[in-house]
């Protein structure tokens, strides 16, 4: 089990909770493997970057001040596609879906990121 598996499980109780899977495939990609944290942490900050909300989004990386993530810039960072598989994959109306993923995710990347930076790749 790799370490996003175990901050899910962690988090939320019961291995393949639908909101955990949802928020480990942001933060860890789709595969699970060890290396996600390390790949799927800076592509889910390059998304927010793109959509001009770099500075919320990496203020949970960061020691400082967290700021909050609503659900609408959550919208707008993941785009409507990537929402709509969310509410899919986890049975749950978008409405739904993107309050609990932006409740949760700040704490999961601030957890994931305990001395205020990305986490490395491990070697191959």
């Amino acid at each position: 089990m790799n370490i996003v598996s175990l901050l899910m499980n962690e988090l939320f109780g019961t291995p393949g909770d639908p909101l955990g899977v949802v928020i480990g495939r942001l933060v860890g990609g789709e595969h699970g493997t060890l290396d996600a944290p390390a790949a799927g942490l800076p592509a889910l900050l390059a998304r927010f970057d793109r959509a001009g909300m770099g500075t919320v989004a990496r203020s949970r990386v960061g020691n400082g001040p967290n700021l909050p993530i609503t659900a609408e810039q959550l919208r707008a960072a993941l785009g409507e596609a990537e929402v709509t598989d969310m509410a899919r994959h986890a049975h749950q109306p978008v409405a739904d879906i993107l309050s609990q993923v932006a409740q949760h995710l700040p704490a999961v990347v601030h957890r994931l990121t305990p001395d205020g930076q990305l986490p490395a790749a491990r070697p191959h």
